[in-house]
This record gives C-alpha cells, sequence and structure tokens, in this order.
C-alpha cells in the first residue's frame, strides 16, 4: 500500500479509521512515516545551514564597510547578531 501522496492529516485519518490492517500495511505506513521524518530532519537542517551560510556572507560584507559605519551602530549590530545567532543555534540542538 502506497500513502506517500497522501498529507500528514490525511495519514493520521487514515491510521486512525479503525479498520484492520494486515501486518505488511502497517510496516509500509510505518516505513513512510520514518521517511517522511527523515526528510524533515534533512530539510530543517538544510534550512540551519542556509542561515549560517547568509550569516557568514553577511558578516564578510559587513566587515568591508564597517569601518565607515557609526561606532554604537556596530556595537548595537554585533549585538543583534549575537543574539539571534543563539536563538538559531538553540533550535539546532
Amino acid at each position: 500500500m502506497n500513502i506517500k501522496h497522501l498529507n500528514d492529516s490525511e495519514v493520521v485519518s487514515f491510521i486512525s479509521g479503525g479498520l484492520d490492517y494486515s501486518n505488511d500495511i502497517l510496516k509500509d505506513i510505518i516505513d513512510d512515516l520514518v521517511n517522511r521524518l527523515e526528510q524533515c530532519e534533512k530539510d530543517n537542517q538544510d534550512a540551519i545551514d542556509d542561515i549560517s551560510n547568509h550569516f557568514e556572507e553577511f558578516e564578510s560584507a559587513y566587515a568591508t564597510v564597517s569601518h565607515d559605519i557609526d561606532n554604537e551602530l556596530t556595537k548595537e549590530y554585533r549585538h543583534e547578531l549575537k543574539q539571534l545567532k543563539e536563538i538559531i543555534m538553540e533550535g539546532d540542538e
């Protein structure tokens, strides 16, 4: 049985329908759910990596012009960037 075309709520509805399923069907459902979880983990890690790469690019670009920016703005930028990085890193744990 292939349930790959179902979205998450349809899968939940399908499973909770109270029907009797063979062990093979249940194994297929579990395999599909595991695959979905693995794909979500990969997608989330890709998004975190993209954000990290953008930070690195931005910091590099900022470093080339920071000498032209007021010192107080530079301090404020660094503080806010540090806070944002900490928030992102907490989500990565």
